[in-house]
């Protein structure tokens, strides 16, 4: 199973241990060979937006990357990083200054490599701060995107 492949027991220590975005970026840069080509990207709520709540929106997002597996699209599943990222975001260290060190510092080193050939929004990217930013770099960036239909995205809500 290429998830095997990709989460080791040593690279699932490193997202536990990491403490900050380039850390977690660090592992995204090493697993990101480790797909099959070309790879595209979920975009949409997670931390605002979206239903409401993180736990809601990561259920859309898993939901919605299977389906587009389903499909037979290739996609870099950004979810094992959530918890890591909203750790790091919430540790009394110092450290996080605010949604665009995240962006910057783990998302945009992953798109200006070239890596992410194709971005997927979901219908409600609009309400999400971390979208519209993916949506304004995929236009500089120049790659290929689209929005999933509402029909689309509410028949896997309800798979």
């Amino acid at each position: 199973m290429a998830e095997d492949r990709i989460w080791t027991p040593e690279r699932l220590v490193l997202l536990v241990e990491a403490k900050t975005f380039e850390e977690l970026h660090r592992i995204a840069e090493d697993i990101l060979p480790l797909h099959e080509q070309p790879l595209g990207m979920l975009c949409g709520p997670i931390s605002t937006g979206g239903e409401g709540s993180i736990g809601a929106n990561i259920a859309i997002f898993e939901k919605t990357i299977a389906q587009l597996l389903a499909e037979g699209r290739r996609l870099f599943n950004q979810v094992p990083f959530e918890e890591p990222m909203h750790r790091i975001m919430g540790a009394d260290d110092g450290y996080y200054r605010g949604p665009d060190q995240l962006l910057e510092n783990f998302y945009l080193p992953i798109f200006e490599s070239g890596v992410i050939k194709y971005f997927w929004f979901l219908p409600t990217w609009e309400s999400s701060y971390g979208a519209r930013w993916e949506r304004r770099n995929a236009e500089r960036l120049e790659i290929p995107y689209e929005t999933l239909t509402a029909e689309w995205y509410e028949r896997v809500k309800k798979a």
